[in-house]
């Protein structure tokens, strides 16, 4: 039985979250780092074996398994080298080198059922079959034979779950040559009634794995000291809550405010076109409004990247996910309905029906050329006309393009959408961030409430210019517009200027937008309205920095419930705010 001849048996039933689901993997030998320092040495010039392993401090042999192994996959050649024989990188492996490319590895796709559980109080992640599970009617059952059960039961914060947390955490417990595809939304399991289930041998604790934190081993010793009471020993979660950082982190780039920073209807649909006629591979576009025509537009270019290989994911944010707005909707269902009537686009393209609650205008596609590419900014893709003012930064650095895919997956990261795209997402954000970073200038994407603190610091530090752009001028107008630029003026002496397209809420009549004009001018912030409408959404200051973003800065408040409705990027170096404000004169008398 389940007691001993001294005493009962005493038992930790630790509360834990499990998560079950089938999942699609890649199994095969990866690349080392000496691999890939041996194919950036062939690269760079032909050499012996024996050369290279004296150039590495590598036995010789060690490198000629590498050499061997790199030739099935047609990365190296052999050469005569002064009548010796030597081997370089092929063209194709001096090419994968060059662009910072994976090296392609021969991989066996599969899929199998595994399952995790998550302690919860300090939110390590067990393989289930590394531990002992039983639900309530077996701890009853324990005790009904005399065992000492002490229950745990823990307050505080909780596990989190999301399809980029899944993801990782399915990769956490596979194996280390098995890499993690995606997980199928429709088989996810999750049950949070569960214990695993921990003995007490003298002073060994049987059922922890031996990966257990020793915060947790401590906690289990705690709930086996106490005497059984019958109730549940209470402890607090040691689970650490994962804020959103109050500034963004920036990563260095290459940008070109001549060719990166998109201004203008025109320039902003030729942007669109060039990406749907390059991309290869795959398309991620979140439009925060739709219109069934703009899709027709573009409908081709889409077939063109089909037929190219790629997979085509149509997001939207209007409304919230559990009120869409009915307009967009409506327009939603329109879309998905050519899609399934065209054999070219069916299967390929997916417009999702349900809102992302999100005013973020976002695409991320690859670039043709093993690359990934971003644009961020003020254009609906799928609504615009491309007849106003947009402005927009195209992002090409992997550092700023992993943080823009991480940003896109959480943005989805809710019940209603598959979790394949997260876990793309998710393992794309991931390979990305692992590339250098280069550049002379950087960037950080802004999302929710980054918005606030960037007002404050550009008003607190600007010294040369502060201009705010916003599509609308609302009842946030002077909290999130007019104070901060005020303050910039009380520092420097200098004007300020918040330029809106249209007045609404409180200030919807041309009398009331008056009356915040000239109340503003007596704060010595001037708030112009330009004849031309527009639709852009921008801060900048002083000559190096600008904000790009969905956030209509004069009328939108933030919502701390939803970071990731709305989302911009910050752009740092350069010059850009002079660039971005030289491109506008010819639009805007008032600079």
């Amino acid at each position: 039985m389940i007691t001993s001849k001294s005493r009962p048996l005493a038992i930790a039933a630790i509360p834990i979250l499990r998560v079950s689901a089938r999942v699609v993997l890649e199994k095969g030998r990866g690349w080392s780092a000496i691999d890939e320092l041996v194919l950036w040495a062939f690269s760079i010039k032909a050499r012996s074996a024996t050369q290279m392993a004296r150039e590495l401090n590598l036995p010789r042999r060690v490198i000629l398994e590498i050499v061997y192994r790199m030739m099935r996959f047609r990365l190296i050649e052999a050469v005569l080298l002064h009548g010796v024989p030597a081997f370089q990188a092929t063209a194709y492996g001096s090419a994968i080198v060059l662009h910072g490319e994976e090296i392609p590895t021969l991989q066996r796709r599969f899929s199998r059922k595994i399952a995790f559980v998550v302690d919860k109080i300090t939110g390590t992640v067990f393989p289930k079959r590394d531990v002992r599970v039983e639900n309530a009617g077996a701890l009853t059952a324990f005790k009904e034979s005399g065992a000492a059960v002490h229950e745990i039961e823990v307050r505080g914060q909780k596990v989190q779950t999301s399809p980029s947390q899944n993801v990782a955490r399915f990769q956490e417990i596979l194996n280390p040559d098995e890499t993690l595809i995606y997980f199928d939304g429709d088989t996810l399991i999750e049950r949070d009634d569960e214990y695993i289930i921990v003995t007490a041998d003298g002073h060994d604790l049987r059922g922890l794995p031996a990966k257990a934190p020793a915060q947790l081993k401590s906690q289990v010793v705690y709930a086996l000291s106490l005497p059984v009471s019958g109730k549940k020993v209470v402890m607090n979660s040691l689970i650490s809550k994962d804020d959103e950082p109050i500034v963004p982190l920036m990563a260095r780039i290459d940008f070109d405010p001549r060719t990166d920073l998109i201004v203008g209807g025109q320039e902003h649909m030729d942007a669109f076109h060039a990406i749907l006629a390059t991309a290869s591979r795959r398309i991620y576009l979140h439009s925060s409004f739709l219109k069934k025509d703009s899709f027709d537009n573009v409908v081709d270019l889409m077939r063109g990247a089909v037929r190219r290989g790629a997979r085509i994911d149509i997001f939207w944010g209007a409304g919230s996910s559990n009120e869409p707005k009915e307009k967009t909707l409506l327009e939603a269902t329109a879309i998905s309905k050519a899609i399934s009537g065209d054999d070219s686009l069916r299967g390929s393209v997916t417009i999702h029906l349900r809102s992302t609650g999100s005013h973020a205008k976002l695409i991320v596609a690859d670039d043709g050329l093993g690359g990934w590419i971003g644009a961020i900014g003020s254009c609906s893709w799928l609504f615009s006309k491309f007849d106003r003012l947009e402005v927009t930064a195209i992002l090409r650095s992997p550092g700023i393009v992993a943080q823009l895919v991480s940003s896109f997956c959480k943005l989805i990261a809710q019940p209603g959408f598959r979790p394949e795209v997260g876990s793309e997402l998710y393992l794309l954000g991931n390979a990305l961030r692992l590339q250098p970073q280069q550049g002379k200038m950087t960037a950080g994407v802004v999302s929710g409430q980054m918005h606030e603190a960037l007002l404050r610091h550009a008003s607190g530090t600007a010294e040369k210019r502060f201009l705010i752009a916003s599509d609308r001028l609302g009842n946030a107008a002077f909290a999130n517009a007019i104070i901060p630029a005020e303050h910039f003026h009380s520092r420097t002496g200098l004007t300020p200027v918040v330029v809106y397209s249209q007045n609404s809420g409180a200030i919807a009549e041309a009398s009331a937008a008056m009356s915040v004009a000239v109340e503003a001018l007596a704060r010595g912030v001037q708030v112009v309205s330009p004849t031309e409408s527009f639709h852009a959404k921008f801060l900048l200051w002083g000559e190096d920095d600008v904000v790009i973003t969905s956030l209509n800065m004069g009328s939108a408040t933030i919502s701390p419930d939803l970071p990731m409705g709305e989302l911009g990027v910050h752009l740092s170096g350069s010059q850009v705010a002079s660039h971005l404000i030289d491109r506008l004169r010819g639009r805007w008398a008032f600079l």
